[in-house]
């Protein structure tokens, strides 16, 4: 994958939420190819200090976050307030045209919620494993 200038279209984006979320997708982001965005700067951070180097953060005063190229899709780990997630659905709804995929553990929302906001794909899983969706 090269970075500076030209991505694979197949490149997916990863929006992780918090560190406790982090540490669950540990194993399964590389730091070579994974490219994340996430709206925590610890993340962000944290990230940084492994390795990675495709991080996009933003805060929650951005509508969009300018990304250098086209993703296949993106994968939106919820984060615990519902807000938050909404949040982050808005903000990439508004970078990407990749459809965007929610993971969520939770069954207190209907699907239709998420479509509402942006979501092409909602998917209700406890495991962190997100490798099937990378």
């Amino acid at each position: 994958m090269v970075f500076n200038g030209q991505m694979e279209k197949e490149s997916v984006l990863v929006c992780v939420p918090d560190q406790n979320m982090l540490l669950g997708l540990e194993g399964y982001l590389n730091p070579t190819h994974s490219i994340v965005v996430t709206p925590n700067t610890q993340v962000a951070d944290l990230l940084k200090n492994q390795g990675f180097k495709n991080i996009f953060s933003f805060s929650s005063n951005d509508t969009y976050i300018p990304l250098p190229a086209q993703f296949e899709k993106v994968v939106l780990i919820e984060s615990k307030h519902i807000a938050d997630t909404f949040d982050s659905l808005m903000v990439l709804r508004n970078s990407t045209i990749a459809p965007i995929i929610v993971v969520t553990a939770t069954h207190a929302y209907p699907m239709r919620l998420y479509y509402s906001m942006g979501a092409k794909l909602v998917i209700y899983s406890r495991s962190k494993n997100i490798s099937n969706f990378i």
